[in-house]
């Protein structure tokens, strides 16, 4: 006799394992095994007005902790309403898996219940787009996407579930034994590839999937030398730090440390925002357009040259660029570094930090305070105007 059981435990198993406290979701037949498992491993399972909710609170997490948010929608509109928090996340390099339910893999294409083809539409918008097929599966690929998601540049990854995977055995074969009739040839054949079918769908042999750790990136010593030569040397550094900077929670503390350290004027934009405050004398929050056009040396850590810095127009076209990114499309939007450093910027600041002392830029920190401060009477005349 088939053990009653489902996959919703597996999957539960597997996030708990990996330290995921909560899961963001609308509640679908085609995934409710997930929500039973999770709340047997006292995951919360916190239920929202819209599917694209599951995605923004599950990004949320993924930001403001060192947790990778997850989310659990059902098949078909369920996984299409995430489209746009999904693009969001991708856009902000949020780690996130968005697991999704989908159509039972022998009716896929013939019409079932909310079946469209997700993994077509997920493609451009996620790091990876996985279809599970069997259930031996499911743990690995689920271990593959939160190890995925946190690589490299970080960002969403979208598991499709189907239904039969889910329920327990038992439930599947009675489901489908039911609809064919057990007379007549050709009925005989298609019930015999039917039990071979779901013989190997819930087959307890040894999964084929490997399972790939967490990647990190190799520290490139001879560019991080010369980047803290040019730091050093400057009379007008700037330093421009981004949401890349925050992703790291295990550097954060240490990236803001050698950023104290050095004492070079530094802008945040992002989630970087919050970083520092007006106690760190070096942190300016006005005029980083001033500061850009009289640099000599502008370091971007973990931002990108777009819109938000006028698609690198700002800089000072003599300064020194130097650009430390995760991304390796992100080093070269819209401007050339003289020096590019493909890498984790918190990890990349605290290695300068470890071997230089401040430049000697007092005069250039005294002229942007000078107009900071200017800059910060001017709202409060405004404000008290208004």
């Amino acid at each position: 006799m088939p053990k009653r059981t489902h996959a919703g435990i597996a999957i539960a198993s597997c996030l708990n394992e990996n330290g995921i406290k909560k899961i963001f979701t609308l509640c679908g037949g085609h995934i409710s095994p997930i929500l039973v498992g999770c709340e047997k491993f006292n995951i919360d399972v916190i239920q929202v007005r819209d599917e694209a909710s599951t995605v923004f609170a599950a990004d949320a997490v993924s930001r403001l902790t060192d947790s990778v948010g997850v989310a659990v929608v059902t098949a078909g509109p369920g996984v299409t309403n995430t489209v746009t928090a999904i693009k969001n996340a991708q856009m902000a390099q949020s780690p996130l898996v968005l697991i999704g339910g989908a159509a039972a893999t022998l009716l896929k294409g013939r019409g079932s219940l909310q079946d469209i083809d997700q993994v077509s539409l997920f493609k451009k918008y996620v790091k990876k787009v996985i279809s599970v097929k069997k259930v031996r599966d499911i743990k690995p690929i689920i271990q593959n996407a939160l190890n995925e998601s946190k690589s490299g540049v970080p960002g969403p990854i979208f598991i499709e579930l189907p239904i039969d995977l889910l329920y327990p055995e038992e439930d599947i074969r009675k489901e489908f034994s039911e609809k064919l009739p057990k007379k007549g040839f050709f009925n005989k054949i298609q019930y015999w590839y039917l039990n071979k079918y779901l013989n190997d769908l819930f087959s307890e042999k040894k999964s084929s999937v490997r399972i790939f750790s967490h990647k990190n990136f190799n520290l490139n010593q001879n560019k991080i030398d010369k980047a803290a030569l040019k730091i050093v040397k400057a009379k007008r550094p700037v330093f421009i730090c981004g949401n890349q900077v925050v992703q790291n929670k295990e550097y954060l503390s240490m990236f803001r440390k050698s950023l104290k350290k050095l004492e070079v004027p530094t802008f945040t934009s992002g989630m970087a925002r919050g970083c520092f405050n007006s106690k760190n004398d070096f942190f300016f929050k006005h005029n980083r357009k001033h500061a850009l056009k009289h640099a000599d040396v502008v370091v971007a850590l973990g931002v990108p040259l777009d819109f938000r810095l006028n698609y690198g127009f700002s800089i000072n076209n003599k300064a020194e660029y130097i650009a430390v990114n995760k991304c390796k499309n992100d080093l070269f939007l819209n401007k050339k570094p003289n020096i590019s450093i493909l890498g984790d910027p918190a990890i990349i600041m605290h290695e300068i930090g470890k071997i230089i002392n401040p430049p000697n830029c007092k005069e250039w920190k005294n002229e942007l305070k000078e107009i900071n401060t200017k800059r910060e009477k001017d709202i409060f005349i405004i404000n008290i105007k208004n």
